[in-house]
């Protein structure tokens, strides 16, 4: 197990404008980095996972300029599906320790919450 990872079983992924900016800047330049490795030096299969690779990273990319067309909340896929999902089917529950974590990042969804009606009211104000 990483280091990091308790720090991260107690974390919820941040919905702020700026951590999704900063998210499609990694991409971008990680598809940069990706663009300078040879292609022809590369296997079959690490072409094949290089293409795969490039292709996530493009998703963020290519659908940032319309980040504000997205409904923050909604009833396939919003924010508010999206935590209980992840709290009811993802996080784990097999030790103490998980059921502690659990708890911290129960406390952190009103935040979160008040983030999407934040960011829902501002799309709304901008007729988007």
């Amino acid at each position: 197990m990483g280091a990091g990872l308790p720090r991260l079983d107690r974390k919820l992924t941040p919905n702020f404008i700026v951590y999704r900016a900063g998210e499609v800047a990694a991409a971008k330049t990680a598809l940069g980095q990706l663009a300078k490795i040879g292609q022809l030096t590369l296997t079959p299969q690490q072409r094949a996972s290089a293409a795969s690779i490039a292709w996530n990273l493009r998703g963020p990319v290519d659908a940032w300029p319309y980040a504000d067309y997205n409904f923050v909340f909604n009833q396939f896929g919003g924010l508010h599906v999206q935590l209980v999902n992840f709290l009811t089917q993802a996080h784990p529950i097999r030790n103490r320790r998980d059921v502690e974590n659990y708890l911290v990042r129960l406390k952190a969804v009103a935040g979160k919450m008040e983030t999407g009606i934040v960011q829902a009211r501002g799309a709304a104000s901008r007729g988007s």
